[in-house]
């Protein structure tokens, strides 16, 4: 699933802002990490919608959604959801993390595998056995998911 996030860059920072930036309906966020090898770019403090933000969590893919991140006077950005915090209580989203993700190289992330009352999974005429827990994949965001045969790691090269 490709997403687009609208984002706006916030000035203010500490809880108090943080609490003004949530009663104005908006979300305190992050965006971090270098487009390429060597480039030393400073975190950017944002402000996103929630509730676009928790359609993109909740779709079928989630955390590992390629978001296209548009921040009004910056260029458009890929970014994945890095962490993000909810309220114990409400359950209400309260901050994100971006990462910015350069398309050129690979990345790891966690892939959850959900059996569903079958003994085993089967990946492209690969038949696996039933996981304990969430399988990680090391994929570029443009090419297609292999399995590791001697383990529980895909490797994967298609798109987010």
């Amino acid at each position: 699933m490709d997403a687009t996030l609208e984002a706006v860059k916030r000035t203010g920072k500490g809880k108090n802002e943080a609490r003004r930036l949530r009663a104005s309906g908006k979300v305190p966020a992050v965006v971090y990490g270098a487009q390429k090898a060597g480039d030393k770019v400073a975190p950017v403090p944002v402000a996103v919608s929630p509730k676009e933000m928790m359609r993109i969590l909740h779709s079928a893919s989630g955390v590992n959604t390629l978001i296209t991140l548009t921040v009004p006077g910056e260029s458009t950005q890929r970014v994945l959801v890095k962490e993000f915090q909810l309220d114990p209580v409400t359950q209400h989203l309260l901050h994100a993390d971006f990462y910015r993700v350069n398309l050129e190289r690979k990345i790891t992330v966690t892939v959850p595998l959900v059996g569903r009352s079958i003994p085993a999974i089967r990946l492209s005429s690969v038949v696996l056995p039933e996981p304990d827990g969430p399988m990680r994949a090391t994929k570029s965001p443009s090419g297609t998911c292999r399995l590791r045969p001697s383990s529980t790691t895909m490797s994967c090269a298609s798109r987010l």
